[in-house]
C-alpha cells in the first residue's frame, strides 16, 4: 500500500530546499481535495437508533455519504435506497408522517444548522446493546501524518507528489508543468473510477451535492 512517507521522499528529491512542515502541508491539501472529488470510501459511521427519530447529526469531517446499511444481526444486513428529498416531498408529501418500521432508505441534507442523514421510514427499533444499528460508507476529510496510509483506490503516488510539487514550486514554468502534470493525473484517477462504475455497475449514491459514487 502506498504511504504518505513514500509521497513526502519523493517530494523532497524534487525539492530538497523543502521544509518538513511545507511538504506534508502540501500533501494534506492534495488529499482533501482528492477526497472531495473522487468517490473513495475510507471510513464508515455507525448510527445508534433511537425510536422514531427520523435525523442524525453527521461529523462534521464527513464529506460524502455513499451507502447504508441496516444490520439487524450478524447476519441480517440489509442494503438501504438513497432518496433525495425534494423527489420525496414531491412523489409522496406525507412522508415525514409515516408509522415507524425497519428503514429501507436513506438521505443526506443539511439542515439550518448542520449535515444529517435521515432515514425513511423512521425506525421502529432502537439500538440495545449492539444491535439494530445502521452502517454509513463515508469520506471523511483527514489529517494525514508521515505514517499515515495513503487511500488504497489511488492509482499511485503521483497525484500527491505532482499535486504537492504544483503547490511548492514558485518558478512559473516549473509550477506550470507540475500542475499541468497533476491535472493529467487527476483526470486519470477520475477516468478510473469511471470504469469501476462502468464495469461494476453499482447503484448511483447522491452525497451532499448531486453525484454518484461507489462504496
Amino acid at each position: 500500500m502506498a504511504t504518505v512517507e513514500q509521497a513526502f521522499t519523493r517530494v523532497k528529491r524534487i525539492f530538497p530546499e523543502a521544509d518538513q512542515t511545507s511538504i506534508l502541508d502540501y500533501l494534506n491539501e492534495v488529499h482533501n481535495e482528492l477526497v472531495t472529488t473522487l468517490p473513495i470510501v475510507v471510513d464508515t459511521e455507525d448510527l445508534t437508533l433511537v425510536v422514531s427519530q427520523q435525523e442524525y447529526t453527521l461529523d462534521a469531517d464527513i464529506v460524502r455519504v455513499w451507502s447504508a446499511y441496516l444490520h439487524k444481526s450478524t447476519t441480517d444486513i440489509r442494503p438501504l435506497t438513497a432518496k433525495d428529498v425534494s423527489e420525496m416531498n414531491i412523489r409522496e408529501p406525507l412522508w415525514r408522517r409515516k408509522n415507524a418500521s425497519d428503514p429501507t432508505g436513506f438521505y443526506v441534507w443539511r439542515n439550518t444548522t448542520e449535515q444529517v442523514v435521515g432515514l425513511d421510514p423512521k425506525p421502529i427499533s432502537a439500538t440495545s446493546g449492539t444491535y439494530p444499528f445502521v452502517r454509513l460508507h463515508v469520506t471523511r476529510t483527514a489529517t494525514l501524518t508521515r505514517s499515515s496510509d495513503l487511500p488504497k483506490a489511488i492509482m499511485s503516488t503521483d497525484v500527491y507528489v505532482f499535486g504537492a510539487c504544483a503547490r511548492y514550486a514558485n518558478e512559473p514554468n516549473s509550477m506550470m508543468f507540475y500542475r499541468m502534470r497533476y491535472e493529467q493525473l487527476l483526470e486519470a484517477e477520475i477516468a478510473k473510477f469511471h470504469g469501476i462504475n462502468v464495469q461494476s455497475k453499482p447503484s448511483i449514491i447522491p452525497g451532499f451535492i448531486p453525484r454518484g459514487g461507489i462504496a
